[in-house]
């Protein structure tokens, strides 16, 4: 049968040592934007804190993370309109790379701010009473202006 692991008490080489539970020393509450964000990166900062004050996983340490994600989603709709209107493959080319870059930077922000299913179930924020009637609350916001409210995954 062979000899069992012996069960380790710590990490994988033995150390038994009890490391202190993470300091939460984060200030709670709802940041303000920047004085110099644009029109349109302070409508989807004000939305995003909509969406997640009642939560009350935002921070006032979340400023520049909601700034970069504002200015991000604001970048690639005038991507998206740039590409409408473009005629030359070359130029196109170039605009959907940065549109990828975009979406990829948009994503993680929307991952790490717990605007994902996912990643509100890892940071075990409430169901709210839209997701017991049966609402689409699992749907990504519409940040990508594609108008089908799944967040164009």
């Amino acid at each position: 049968m062979g000899r069992h692991p012996k069960p380790l008490n710590g990490n994988a080489y033995g150390n038994t040592k009890k490391w202190g539970k993470p300091s939460t020393c984060v200030t709670g509450g709802i940041p303000e934007p920047p004085h110099d964000i644009s029109l349109e990166a302070r409508a989807v900062w004000e939305h995003v804190t909509e969406l997640l004050a009642p939560s009350g996983c935002l921070a006032l340490c979340d400023d520049i993370q909601l700034g970069v994600f504002a200015d991000d989603v604001v970048e690639y709709r005038r991507i998206q309109r740039m590409i409408a209107d473009e005629t030359e493959v070359e130029a196109m080319a170039k605009l959907y790379s940065i549109k990828g870059k975009l979406d990829v930077s948009i994503r993680a922000h929307m991952k790490n701010l717990g605007l994902t299913p996912l990643a509100r179930a890892q940071l075990r924020i409430g169901v709210t009473d839209n997701e017991h009637s049966g609402g689409d609350d699992d749907a990504e916001p519409d940040f990508f202006g594609r108008g089908d409210g799944d967040g164009g995954g």
